[in-house]
C-alpha cells in the first residue's frame, strides 16, 4: 500500500509541475489549454458535426472554431458533435473547466502576493 501511496503522490506533483509549475507559471496553463484545444480541434476533423441541419466534415478551422467554444463551455449551440466526437467534446469541456480555474488561481497566486 506504500508503493501505491507514493506511485500516486508522485503522478499528482508530475502534473502539477506540467500542468501550472506548482502554482508558479500560469504560463504552462495557458500553453496545456491550448494545447488541449488544438488536440481537440484535430480530431473533430476526423469525425462529423452538425449545423443548421446539415451533417458535414470539418475543415480544420470550423473543428478550432467549435473547439473553442467547447473549451471555454460557452456552447453556442450552432454547432453539434456526432458520434465520436461527443466523447472528445466531453472530455474537452472537463478540461476547459479545470484549466481555465487552474490559470485563474495561478496568475491569482504569482500577481497577488504580498
Amino acid at each position: 500500500m506504500p508503493f501505491v501511496k507514493r506511485v500516486l503522490s508522485w503522478l499528482a506533483l508530475t502534473v502539477s509541475y506540467i500542468v501550472w509549475g506548482h502554482g508558479e507559471r500560469p504560463s504552462r496553463t495557458a500553453l496545456f489549454g491550448l494545447a488541449v484545444i488544438l488536440l481537440s480541434a484535430i480530431l473533430y476533423t476526423f469525425g462529423s458535426l452538425v449545423s443548421s441541419g446539415t451533417v458535414f466534415k470539418p475543415n480544420f478551422l470550423q473543428a478550432f472554431y467549435f473547439s473553442v467554444v467547447t473549451f471555454s463551455t460557452v456552447g453556442y449551440g450552432d454547432m453539434i458533435a456526432l458520434g465520436a466526437s461527443k466523447i472528445v467534446v466531453m472530455f474537452e469541456a472537463l478540461f476547459g473547466m479545470f484549466v481555465m480555474s487552474v490559470f485563474i488561481v495561478g496568475l491569482s497566486r504569482k500577481y497577488l502576493r504580498i
